[in-house]
């Protein structure tokens, strides 16, 4: 929060943003709304659930208090916050909200929320832009989206702020850059403190209770419900029950990431309950770590993030052959999807604000509907300064591999009876939260990587 004050971030960010929004055609004499997020009651009780600001919102503003709306001029870059008029016996309970404490706060001209069709009447705006889209992760619209009946003297636009919102998201500025560097250092502390407690016998969910202890003491926390995922709920991708307890033949998969002052962290690490891989799962955990690395070493802007994905495939299944599960010529794998049964979750995800970033289909190739490939979250161009997940993974999904060796195409690349000796493995996957630099790439996290690193880290040696 200091480090964001102090650089003036989001007047940076404003500035940039305005210069793109501009030139993408924006009016002159306009302004943009966002809604900021609102406190939410736990079901029919008086206690919210705890709050996170919404992303659009503190991307603009920097704003970390509730049920505000925020105005930007525009041309000349005045932001004006608004926010509820609420009773003044509720000063009991809370610091009520007012324009004065606001504007001491971040420094906005700031009104009450009833006050906003005679702040438009003063500027007169030429018309209105409102953030309406569809994030193409989920699937959901924009809960920044704010409309009044104080808009209908003015003309509206609900077409333009979106997209332009959104790929703004995607290349981040250099204070930007700077904070998510600070998210990936301290969930990978958070990650060594997870690898030094885990034993044979923990519940998985004593792993994220020691990760979130470590974020807990510098005032952060998770940025998704952490995932730890032991044995064979390793072969569920998204595995929420975290209630399994480890055996000391298996790995578990802990991807968990650290939230602060609006940004996220991303990183994924496989580990072996005992402290020691077999032979077994060190093969499969090998395999899936040249593929992070060689796509990391191969990326730079303007290659494609779908042949990124595909180098990975070619990597995994290169191993796989490798080590007797799969067979004959691996382009024709690649070509019959043979990738997508071992790895079936795309390569990676824009990372900011939110874990699964925007922007991943505002521009660029659509969608394409092919195993493991339907799941990309995008299929860019990589930019400079782009920053983005490399996740690669290999898993042994019981009806994935029973759907391929059913499949005519598919079943002959298979060795069903060495397959059959890693039913119930779960998986291996490795993620590192990666910045697009003008000459290569950058990870920006630390972690414990080789076999020989990860050991040494659950046997308590110093990183």
């Amino acid at each position: 929060r200091e480090y964001a004050r102090q650089t003036e971030m989001h007047q940076k960010i404003r500035e940039k943003f305005l210069r793109e929004f501009k030139a993408a055609g924006a009016e002159g004499n306009s302004v943009l709304f966002l809604k900021g997020g609102e406190e939410v009651t736990l079901w029919d009780t008086d206690n919210c659930y705890s709050f996170r600001q919404e992303s659009f919102f503190f991307y603009l503003f920097g704003v970390e208090d509730p049920d505000c709306v925020g105005m930007l001029e525009v041309d000349s870059g005045k932001v004006h916050l608004f926010v509820p008029r609420l009773d003044k016996n509720l000063a009991l309970y809370l610091v009520l909200p007012t324009p004065e404490l606001i504007a001491s706060k971040y420094g906005y001209e700031a009104h009450y929320i009833d006050e906003l069709a005679s702040v438009l009447s003063s500027i007169s705006p030429s018309k209105i832009y409102l953030n309406k889209g569809k994030n193409t992760d989920s699937g959901s619209s924009t809960v920044s989206y704010f409309h009044s009946e104080a808009f209908s003297a003015y003309s509206v636009d609900e077409n333009l702020l979106y997209p332009s919102l959104a790929e703004a998201r995607v290349i981040k500025t250099p204070e930007e850059i700077e904070v998510l560097k600070r998210m990936s250092l301290s969930g990978s502390e958070a990650h060594v403190r997870l690898m030094q407690s885990c034993k044979p016998g923990m519940m998985e969910y004593q792993l994220p209770a020691a990760f979130h202890s470590f974020l807990a003491n510098l005032g952060l926390t998770h940025s998704f419900p952490p995932i730890s995922a032991s044995g064979s709920n390793g072969s569920t991708l998204h595995y929420p029950d975290n209630s399994k307890r480890m055996n000391e033949s298996e790995l578990v998969i802990c991807d968990m990431g650290s939230y602060g002052y609006g940004y996220c962290s991303d990183i994924t690490c496989t580990l072996p309950v005992s402290g020691v891989f077999s032979e077994k799962q060190r093969g499969i955990y090998e395999l899936v770590l040249k593929a992070n690395r060689e796509v990391t070493k191969a990326m730079r802007p303007g290659v494609n993030w779908t042949d990124m994905h595909l180098l990975a495939e070619k990597i995994i299944l290169e191993g796989l052959k490798e080590l007797g599960l799969v067979q004959g010529d691996v382009d024709q794998m690649i070509e019959k999807r043979v990738g997508g049964v071992f790895m079936p979750h795309g390569l990676g995800h824009f990372l900011g604000m939110d874990v699964h970033d925007v922007g991943g289909y505002v521009k660029g190739p659509e969608k394409i509907d092919k195993l493991g490939l339907r799941n990309l979250r995008t299929r860019r161009d990589l930019e400079e300064n782009m920053v983005i997940t490399v996740e690669p993974g290999c898993y042994f999904i019981d009806f994935a591999i029973d759907e391929a060796l059913q499949n005519p195409e598919t079943q002959n690349f298979l060795v069903k009876e060495k397959i059959d000796e890693y039913r119930g493995f779960g998986g291996v996957r490795l993620e590192d939260d990666v910045l697009v630099t003008s000459e290569g790439a950058v990870v920006l996290n630390d972690v414990p990587r080789t076999p020989e690193q990860v050991q040494a880290a659950m046997q308590g040696a110093n990183w």
